[in-house]
């Protein structure tokens, strides 16, 4: 299938997702030479544009198929090297191409970054560093299109999530399609000394 996610977990091994399928460990040969060992995770997780290893758990963005969309943790509980836990920490009303999209550990370590297309609804947030105001400010009727008519503000966000999943802060709104993001070395020293920065 399209392996659109990856991530790596402690031990470098690449965690990939189908799209349309389940998850997969995947153990790169050596330099001086060997083969490509691939497992199926067997777990009921996959469908992700998402992928993130951090907080000893592997977190996952699922956003296709018949799962729940939202943002999972799945962990070994058990010390054996296998993932063995599922558990569902946010749903999100997204979905398809437009929909959950990466995870993205915070430059300070404490927290993640979630990535949401335009074919969503704005999640419940504890916090908001964007003022929570906005509209489709239209003077004329909006005229239909054909193409994502039921796509109003606040369109494509960016949240950063504690660990648990339990306490939101809106970051950015007002985005098309972003898939990602990435911190430069300005904005990440920012982050790290000033936990309020807003660039």
């Amino acid at each position: 299938g399209s392996w659109v996610a990856m991530c790596l977990d402690p031990k470098g091994r690449l965690i990939v997702s189908d799209q349309n399928g389940a998850l997969h460990r995947v153990t790169l040969p050596a330099l001086s030479g060997g083969t490509v060992q691939t497992e199926t995770i067997d777990l009921p997780i996959g469908e992700a544009h998402g992928l993130l290893w951090a907080f000893d758990s592997l977190y996952v963005a699922v956003n296709e198929g018949k799962r729940t969309h939202g943002i999972y943790r799945v962990r070994d509980t058990n010390n054996d090297d296998r993932l063995d836990k599922v558990e569902l920490l946010r749903e999100l009303k997204a979905g398809g191409e437009h929909g959950v999209h990466s995870l993205v550990p915070s430059p300070d370590g404490k927290s993640i970054y979630v990535v949401v297309g335009n074919s969503s609804e704005l999640t419940e947030v504890s916090s908001s560093r964007v003022p929570q105001i906005w509209g489709e400010d239209n003077l004329l009727p909006r005229m239909p299109t054909g193409f994502m008519d039921n796509s109003y503000a606040p369109q494509g966000w960016i949240a950063r999530m504690d660990p648990d999943g339990k306490q939101w802060e809106l970051i950015a709104m007002g985005l098309r399609n972003e898939f990602d993001i990435a911190f430069n070395d300005v904005a990440r020293q920012a982050i790290i000394t000033d936990p309020d920065f807003h660039g």
